[in-house]
């Protein structure tokens, strides 16, 4: 290497000298320029897997919250079939409720004694609620045989309120207080 150099005249040398020190700078800038990069590119990778791992969070409560939606539309069109299929109509015959209980009454074989009659209308939800309150006597049978005519009833009767007047475990008699609900669609 020397004998090259020895070939080169001093302005050549210094320029070689000059050339050799601005290469040197110019690596000395780029090494220091791509750190730099590389640490910006580093910062940059977190940032990308923060916001991966934010995006699949937000995609998790997304999918639970289209599932939530799913659930209350399901209700929604489970109340309007309800509504449409089960709910006494108001403009048909208003005792016709009262008429399904006192055929449910005679084809059970129960007593029946004190009926009452309640109406509650819900603006809101376009129902009129009747509550049926009553004192009912019979046998356990009997009594299996009414709540079994009112589960199976086509239209939406339900019971609220079950009360126990009177056990005689010897006469094997039941005495009860019920309270029911009709529902009509206004």
């Amino acid at each position: 290497m020397k004998r090259i150099v020895d070939l080169l005249d001093r302005t050549e040398r210094r320029i070689l000298g000059l050339l050799c020190v601005l290469v040197v700078a110019a690596l000395l800038f780029h090494s220091l320029f791509a750190l730099g990069e590389k640490r910006a590119n580093s910062r940059l990778k977190e940032t990308l897997l923060a916001g991966e791992k934010n995006l699949e969070e937000m995609l998790a409560i997304n999918r639970e919250k289209n599932r939530e939606w799913e659930r209350w539309e399901e209700a929604r069109r489970d109340i309007e079939q309800l509504r449409r299929e089960r709910f006494y109509r108001e403009e048909g015959d208003i005792n016709q409720l009262r008429m399904d209980l006192q055929k449910i009454f005679s084809e059970a074989g129960v007593r029946v004694s004190q009926i009452s009659f309640g109406y509650n209308v819900v603006e809101e939800e376009r129902i009129k609620k009747v509550t049926i309150s009553f004192g009912i006597s019979g046998s356990y049978l009997s009594l299996k045989r009414f709540l079994l005519a009112v589960e199976n009833h086509p239209e939406f009767l339900v019971i609220e309120r079950i009360d126990f007047l009177e056990i005689d475990a010897r006469g094997g008699r039941l005495g009860l207080k019920l309270e029911m609900a009709g529902y009509y669609a206004i």
